[in-house]
């Protein structure tokens, strides 16, 4: 589990931040870690984007940018705080290459 910590660490993640609020439960907190990482808001992400239904992106985006943050997943919540903006401003511009970005950054991620 310390290994995992460690490459989480490596990757720019407040792991120190993220054990404080799951009161230093690493058992817990990689229970959850490895849920969202076959999570399929993700894919409801894409499918919504994909039918260009921006309130449903907007939606999927904003929760999973919640997790992503309380996980302390900071490259992955920044990414997808970049989505969740371009969404409430009602846009798409730019969009696809950004959850591009996202799915690359996620394949790192699996692998800890």
């Amino acid at each position: 589990m310390e290994e995992r910590l460690l490459k989480l660490r490596k990757l720019g993640c407040d792991v120190d931040g993220a054990m404080n609020r799951f009161l230093g439960d690493k058992e817990f907190y990689f229970e959850c870690f490895d849920e969202l990482m076959i999570d399929p808001g993700f894919e409801e992400l894409k499918k919504a984007l994909d039918r260009h239904d921006i309130a449903v992106a907007f939606e999927n985006a904003h929760t999973l940018k919640g997790v992503l943050s309380n996980l302390g997943l900071l490259p992955l919540a920044g990414q997808m705080g970049q989505i969740v903006d371009t969404l409430r401003s009602g846009s798409e511009e730019g969009l696809v290459t950004k959850y591009q970005e996202l799915e690359v950054q996620m394949k790192g991620f699996r692998s800890v």
